[in-house]
């Protein structure tokens, strides 16, 4: 949902909070250039957040195997 933030999906119980907490929080990451960790997304799974005019984006660091 980086790109379209305000969309939902049926876990959603309130839709429209879950939205704009959404945002919210994709907002914060953005503004401070917080490092991310997530399961649910490609390998490592660790990036930032960027913003890309209405939505956002993920930007997976790069993984480097020692």
């Amino acid at each position: 949902m980086f790109k379209n933030p305000s969309w939902t999906v049926a876990f959603d119980t309130d839709p429209a909070m879950a939205a704009d907490t959404r945002k919210k929080i994709l907002d914060e990451l953005v503004e401070n250039r917080a490092r991310v960790f997530a399961y649910h997304l490609p390998f490592p799974g660790i990036g930032h957040v960027a913003k890309e005019g209405d939505g956002f984006r993920w930007i997976p660091e790069a993984w480097q195997q020692t």
